[in-house]
């Protein structure tokens, strides 16, 4: 079963509705009209579960070494969810992300800016 289509994900306060361009067996890509922003949604099956969302954005920046030149340029974020086949419910699941969110994001993203700013 896939989620719904479109999904709208909201960046700096500004929503994209991304549409289902792509499902397939455990995997649906879900993209913006342009193709600037894209949503990866999987699942793969063994001795461990693993549930993976990807979000991705493309966009054209200036060239660093020469001003006169624009490149593409693309960021991905992802969470990777691994799970053993039994032992944990989705309740337990889905408490363990978001309390792992909530220590990223707390006293505003303190945690989370200091990562994206390379300290660990």
């Amino acid at each position: 079963m896939s989620v719904a289509d479109p999904q709208t994900v909201t960046v700096n306060a500004v929503p994209y509705t991304l549409a289902r361009v792509s499902s397939e067996t455990n995997k649906s890509v879900y993209s913006t009209a342009d193709g600037t922003w894209v949503e990866r949604l999987s699942s793969t099956y063994g001795k461990r579960n693993r549930r993976t969302a990807r979000f991705e954005q493309k966009k054209i920046a200036a060239n660093p070494f020469d001003a006169s030149l624009n490149q593409e340029v693309g960021m991905t974020v992802m969470l990777t969810v691994d799970i053993p086949v039994q032992g944990f419910t989705v309740t337990e699941q889905k408490d363990m992300v978001v309390g792992f969110f909530n220590q990223l994001t707390a006293s505003t993203n303190t945690v989370l800016l200091k990562l994206l700013g390379g300290e660990n």
